[in-house]
Order: C-alpha cells, then sequence, then structure tokens
C-alpha cells in the first residue's frame, strides 16, 4: 500500500473496521499510526470513521490520542494518529503490576472517560487493548471508532445492534439497549479488576461472565442509599 506523504509502512495491528501501520510522515520526519479504513459495504462505515477522527480532534484532553491528519486516497480513508511505542495494557497485564501504578492508571483514565462523557460522548469500547502508553508510561485513551457523540451520531445509530468488544460489553450493551456513561465506566470497572495485583483472570472472568448473563439491571444489585 502507498499513500502520499508516508512511507515505510509497517501493519502493526487490525481490527474489524481498519488496519493499523507503523509508518514515516515525511513531512515532518516521525513516525506516526496510519489507520487505514478496510473496504466497506455501507457508506455510514466511511462516516462513521471520518466521525472518528473529527471527534477525537475536537477532545483536548492530554490522556487521548492526537490526531495529525485525515485523507482519502481513492476508496481508501486513512486517520494519522501519534505513535505510542509504549505498548497497551493488555500486554502489560500479562505479568503482575505494582499497586500504585494499577491505581494510577485507574484514576487517570476515569478521569479521561469523565472527561469524554462531560463533552456529550460515549466510548463503547473500553478495554485493555484500548489502553495505551507512551514511553514514559502516561496512559492514553484511543480507538474511538464505535464512540458516539450525543448530537453529531444521531442518524448513525442503529437501533437494536450490539456494539463493542463481547468479552467487555455491559449486559445493557450485550442486549443491545441505549448506550451510557454508566455502562461505558462499568467495562473499565472490569478492566480495573483486572489491574489488580493479584487478581485471577479467570477468578474475573467467570464473576463478569456470570454478572453479564444473570442481570439487566445492575442497579437492583446495589444497596439502597
Amino acid at each position: 500500500m502507498e499513500i502520499p506523504g508516508y512511507s515505510d509502512l509497517r501493519e502493526i495491528g487490525r481490527g474489524g473496521m481498519a488496519r493499523v501501520y507503523l509508518a514515516r510522515q515525511e513531512s515532518l520526519s516521525r513516525n506516526v499510526a496510519l489507520k487505514v479504513l478496510n473496504k466497506f459495504d455501507k457508506p455510514t462505515d466511511a462516516q462513521r470513521f471520518l466521525n472518528e477522527a473529527h471527534l477525537i480532534a475536537a477532545l483536548d484532553h492530554r490522556n487521548i490520542i492526537t490526531i495529525h491528519d485525515i485523507g482519502t486516497l481513492g476508496e481508501r480513508h486513512y486517520i494519522a494518529m501519534e505513535y505510542l511505542a509504549g505498548g497497551d495494557l493488555e500486554k502489560r497485564l500479562t505479568t503482575p503490576i505494582e499497586v500504585s501504578l494499577a491505581l494510577e492508571i485507574v484514576r487517570v483514565i476515569g478521569a479521561c472517560l469523565a472527561f469524554v462523557h462531560d463533552q456529550g460522548v460515549i466510548h463503547r469500547d473500553i478495554k485493555p487493548a484500548n489502553i495505551l502508553f507512551h514511553t514514559d508510561g502516561t496512559p492514553i485513551l484511543t480507538d474511538f471508532g464505535i464512540a458516539k457523540h450525543d448530537e453529531t451520531d444521531a442518524h448513525l445509530t442503529m437501533d437494536g445492534t450490539a456494539v463493542g468488544s463481547p468479552y467487555y460489553l455491559s449486559p445493557e450493551q450485550a442486549n443491545a439497549n441505549r448506550s451510557t456513561a454508566a455502562l461505558t465506566f462499568a467495562a473499565w470497572a472490569w478492566c480495573s479488576m483486572k489491574c489488580s495485583p493479584g487478581a485471577s483472570p479467570s477468578r474475573a472472568a467467570r464473576t463478569w461472565k456470570h454478572w453479564s448473563r444473570t442481570s439487566s439491571n445492575p442497579r437492583r444489585h446495589c444497596p439502597s442509599r
């Protein structure tokens, strides 16, 4: 693949909608992450992809990934973003992490999500693989590909369709109910469980699976105030 202005493309990740390449931005002689949309069947797929770039660009926060450029080459749409060389949270959780580090990650990303929701945006795909790190260890929230804005995405919403990564879906999302900030924080709470030092991933998984199957309304399990 060739995209004018970018060279040395090397695939570093892929998802259902797009592939991500490490590339060299020739104009500024720097590495970037180049997200390229796969060929799509519906025009709304391309619109959602472009909406992601505009949405992230409008969210000015130190813990949200930075957009450098967007463009179209033929039927290919792409987004150039900052390249984060510190890996992702999913890989970091393959070995135990210190309590202080786990608490800091939970605090920082929780505050970042609160900011995102204050802007009227629901991320809808919170999972460890979407938390990347700068080389200095700063956690960064990424992948707003299925995020929803209260205003700009109203015409793109598909009623009755579950969105998100199945392993981290709240019961309401899995049942294709309306996405809310509370459901995003439910997914982040699940991620936080996995961050807990000494936590058993298999036990945490069983707990989440049981809750997801048996509860359509988590509030009814909460003690009354």
